[in-house]
């Protein structure tokens, strides 16, 4: 009990508690005498503090507090210096001898290859570069190993050309110096691809808002929302002229219906044409055999067969 803890079974509380409360000095409390100051007890703790510090400091808490550091911590995982394209690995070391494991070196590479020539252009000779230059010949030795892996028999030059990589990684093959081959037909080089791929992602997006949106109680921004769709539309490697003719006759009429009340309602009309708008836009967005993706089919060709 409590009791047991502040003081011995056999404590005399009333013999505590009278000389806890007398004062231990009521002399003078001028500089010469007392520095207490006036109508303050003064004199040492009295003999209740004492036994409550003393039992308190030697039992154990009463709640234990867990470290957040311990054994059983678990910490975040920081992914910013993983792969654009992924093979399930988390290491390069012993990927799968594939297309996908060799694209992934490619894409690696790439961003190192631009970060290096800036850096020649600025004419910098620190660690940076040493760090830049270091890995890049790391990923070219792990890229030699996936080469073999996927063709025993040929060399890196063979691979990325047969494979069509030399193609989507044009920077990889000028910082290695290989021979530069003509390419039948549209080639989409790396950037042009994460290019694209951002505008479609983003045009999918906003379609798919917009059509949750739909079934919302309040419409105030709903033609705000279709003007950033229109926005995302006008990227014309989407190839999405056809999207925007539809939603120009229907915008004026749109954004007055939205500018008539504090909380304004889209008509059932008007939600049935946005419905219908927005589901086409993720429709196409998400075909990659129509036109709206031709712009990535030499990816789509050579990606094809990495699993």
């Amino acid at each position: 009990s409590w009791v047991d803890v502040l003081a011995p079974p056999d404590w005399n509380w009333a013999s505590l508690l009278l000389s806890s409360t007398q004062p231990q000095n009521m002399g003078d409390h001028s500089e010469a005498g007392n520095n207490t100051p006036p109508g303050r007890r003064g004199g040492r703790p009295s003999k209740l503090h004492t036994v409550i510090v003393n039992n308190l400091s030697a039992t154990p808490p009463l709640r234990p507090v867990q470290n957040l550091f311990d054994t059983d911590y678990v910490p975040v995982v920081v992914r910013l210096d993983e792969a654009v394209f992924t093979s399930g690995q988390e290491d390069l070391v012993g990927l799968q001898g594939d297309v996908a494991s060799i694209a992934t070196i490619c894409a690696q590479m790439t961003f190192l290859i631009e970060k290096e020539a800036v850096l020649d252009e600025e004419a910098r000779s620190d660690n940076l570069c040493d760090l830049v230059r270091e890995h890049l010949n790391k990923l070219y030795e792990q890229l030699h190993v996936e080469c073999q892996g996927y063709m025993p028999e040929a060399g890196v030059h063979e691979v990325l050309y047969a494979t069509g990589l030399a193609f989507l990684f044009p920077s990889v093959v000028d910082r290695l110096q290989l021979e530069r081959r003509v390419c039948q037909g549209k080639v989409v080089a790396f950037q042009e691809y994460l290019s694209h791929m951002a505008q479609l992602n983003q045009a999918f997006s906003m379609s798919q808002q917009l059509r949750d949106d739909c079934q919302s109680s309040n419409h105030k921004y709903i033609a705000h929302q279709v003007a950033l769709l229109y926005q995302c539309l006008a990227y014309q490697n989407l190839r999405t002229q056809h999207f925007k003719r539809r939603i120009e006759p229907e915008f004026e009429d749109l954004k007055r219906t939205t500018e008539q009340a504090a909380v304004p309602q889209l008509t059932p009309k008007q939600r049935e044409w946005l419905r219908s708008l927005t589901t086409d836009v993720m429709d196409v967005a998400t075909d990659f055999s129509g036109p709206v993706t031709a712009f990535l089919h030499s990816w789509v060709d050579v990606l094809a067969h990495t699993g």
